[in-house]
């Protein structure tokens, strides 16, 4: 079976646990001593509510898909039909390229490519980091 998130990158510290997607970069699960701190869903489902996904480059939506860039109006496509919104930035569906891997930690990459109402060029980076109180997240946009 082919997960809709992608390959999955589960990162372990003592009793800390967290999985991690290749599509979106999506934390999928983050648990401590038994505890889930984050709600978890199946490996065979997409994330419910973009659950845990990064939302690169805007988060929420953007209303009729319509911004001003330096005065000129900016069309983006319509990703949420129902209510006519460009919703959650550009990489929601994307598969992030592996750039580093251990056993406490995974670094994805993807590139945002100019586009219908966006036209830069991004290179994007997450890294999940599990460290001694918790789960470090850092974000790195060129």
């Amino acid at each position: 079976m082919i997960s809709p998130t992608g390959d999955q990158y589960t990162l372990t510290r003592g009793g800390a646990r967290a999985v991690i997607t290749q599509v979106a970069a999506a934390l999928r699960e983050f648990v401590v001593d038994g505890v889930a701190l984050t709600p978890g869903y199946p490996e065979s489902s997409t994330p419910p509510f973009a659950s845990g996904i990064v939302l690169v480059p805007w988060p929420n939506r953007v209303e009729d898909g319509l911004w001003q860039l330096d005065g000129a109006p900016q069309q983006l496509d319509i990703t949420e039909v129902a209510r006519n919104n460009a919703i959650h930035g550009l990489l929601r569906y994307s598969g992030y390229r592996l750039l580093e891997r251990a056993e406490a930690s995974v670094t994805l990459g993807a590139t945002v490519f100019p586009q219908h109402g966006y036209p830069f060029h991004l290179e994007t980076s997450v890294q999940y980091l599990l460290v001694e109180d918790g789960l470090q997240v850092t974000h790195s946009i060129t």
